[in-house]
């Protein structure tokens, strides 16, 4: 095998596979290079490397690349970790690195090398860069998207030919992603039933002031999507998917001819994904479509209910129309569509108070949601020489224009007086002290993830994330995927 891609998105409920792991293999053996990708890599063994080695590994072999996107935490293997979720809340600063230590890379590194003395070891995703060259025996890194820049790194390896050891997305442009799709190959052993990431659209078109997205909106052709969509039913009975979009309503012509398109294939689907609320107000018709069409999870980036901080980060409607969107969606969808919400703490004029009083609406019983997720904002230190490598939001741009100072570990905000650490503070203070644990249902981010596990829609709708028992219970079902996998990768 020329190429061998580990990949996993571990530390969280369920087992998902890594759209872009499975993207860049596609790409590769679209250019005749042969790939084998490695997932559950989190919860492999030093004893399941050395068999991958035993199998995988030529004297053709080129080398061994990490897809580090969604490679989570510093946890033991898919043992439970209560403390993820309670005692250190999300901060979203996101992952340094591997989630195994320094020492077993290293010795992943060995038994790959004492097979192949030439084999070169690559990190790529969207957290390479925390990947630090002092620590691990990384020989290249690709940064941003990476589907030329994989193929041009396996032809110079192939051929001995000289090649940066940093190669960047703007060096190597992609323009074929509106016909391009992930083929699944017989080889990355997808399960019966399994729900399977489908790429809508690249970017976004809005310009929230605290998100770093990739600005700009690539959007699939309708026919390239139905085409995958159709392959994977043939070859594997794929009816689940999660969509891979930023906002997949940005426009009522791009929701109708996806929702148009599903009614008109010959089997039904089921889907989760993410959509902008506000959008809803401008077409109602849309909830209606997005029944239809098959959805069953929906997250919303609502961020904030306070008209100052909307205003602030270039949203589209006000607090109280949140509210009432919410409830139009809730009049038709209850006990079908699985609603999330998205908000952060610590955005642009919004007080500790103000938060807190935006919380007693989300905390009642009655409140549409059907899954809340807070995160503290991190402003991502603004580096001019990587921003053409670096999507930076427009506030790290500009930190004082929003009363911000300081760098993201320890910002502060002037205006409403709250800092970084006060606002972890808060956010422990309403995952141990509000109703929030009661109001944590399954939500997009799991849904597909735990439909793999074989959990039916009405299941997790009224799935609590009891975290002495669900966490603990799906990882054991994981586990058991886990042990099918590796015995279907290393059977002869």
């Amino acid at each position: 095998m020329e190429v061998i891609l580990f990949t996993d998105i571990n530390n969280c409920y369920g087992f998902g596979r890594d759209a872009g792991a499975y993207k860049i293999a596609s790409e590769l053996r679209l250019m005749d290079v042969t790939v084998q990708v490695i997932d559950f890599f989190a919860g492999l063994t030093l004893v399941d490397i050395q068999n991958i080695v035993d199998k995988y590994v030529e004297k053709n072999t080129l080398m061994v690349a990490f897809c580090i996107t969604h490679l989570n935490g510093y946890d033991k293997g898919y043992e439970s970790n209560i403390e993820r979720f309670v005692d250190r809340p999300n901060t979203f600063d996101g992952c340094q690195g591997f989630p195994q230590s320094e020492e077993w890379i290293n010795e992943l590194q060995n038994k790959f090398l004492n097979k192949n003395k030439n084999i070169k070891f690559v990190v790529g995703g969207d957290r390479a860069l925390h990947v630090d060259h002092d620590k691990y025996n990384i020989d290249y890194w690709l940064l941003g998207e990476s589907e030329t820049s994989v193929v041009a790194l396996a032809y110079a390896l192939k051929y001995n030919n000289k090649i940066d050891r940093v190669l960047y997305s703007k060096d190597y442009p992609y323009p074929y992603f509106p016909i391009s799709n992930i083929r699944w190959h017989p080889n990355d052993y997808i399960f019966k039933g399994e729900h399977l990431p489908i790429e809508i659209a690249r970017g976004c078109i809005f310009n929230c002031s605290f998100c770093s997205y990739k600005k700009g909106h690539e959007v699939k052709y309708i026919h390239t999507i139905r085409e995958e969509m159709v392959y994977n039913y043939e070859m594997f009975g794929t009816t689940g998917y999660m969509f891979i979009d930023s906002t997949l309503n940005s426009s009522m012509k791009k929701t109708e001819e996806i929702c148009n398109m599903i009614a008109g294939l010959p089997f039904k689907i089921e889907w989760s994904g993410f959509s902008r609320l506000d959008i809803f107000e401008k077409y109602p018709e849309m909830r209606d479509m997005y029944l239809e069409s098959g959805a069953k999870a929906v997250q919303f980036g609502i961020e904030t209910l306070n008209d100052e901080s909307i205003k602030a980060i270039n949203k589209g409607t006000s607090g109280e129309k949140t509210k009432e969107l919410l409830y139009f969606l809730n009049e038709k969808w209850d006990k079908k569509i699985i609603t999330g919400g998205f908000f952060i703490v610590g955005l642009p004029e919004e007080t500790e108070k103000q938060f807190y009083n935006n919380i007693e609406w989300l905390m009642q019983d009655d409140c549409p949601l059907h899954s809340l997720y807070f995160a503290v904002l991190t402003i991502k230190k603004y580096n001019p020489e990587l921003s053409n490598m670096i999507s930076y939001a427009p506030i790290a741009k500009d930190m004082k224009l929003n009363g911000f100072s300081n760098d993201n570990k320890h910002w502060v905000n002037k205006k409403t007086g709250l800092t970084k650490d006060r606002c972890i503070e808060i956010l422990e203070d309403i995952i141990r002290n509000t109703n929030y644990l009661n109001r944590i249902y399954i939500d997009f981010n799991f849904y597909s993830r735990m439909r793999n596990l074989g959990y039916t829609f009405n299941e997790l709708w009224n799935m609590k994330r009891d975290y002495s028992y669900s966490f603990e219970s799906s990882n054991l079902i994981k586990e058991g995927m886990k042990d099918e996998y590796l015995t279907r990768l290393l059977e002869t």
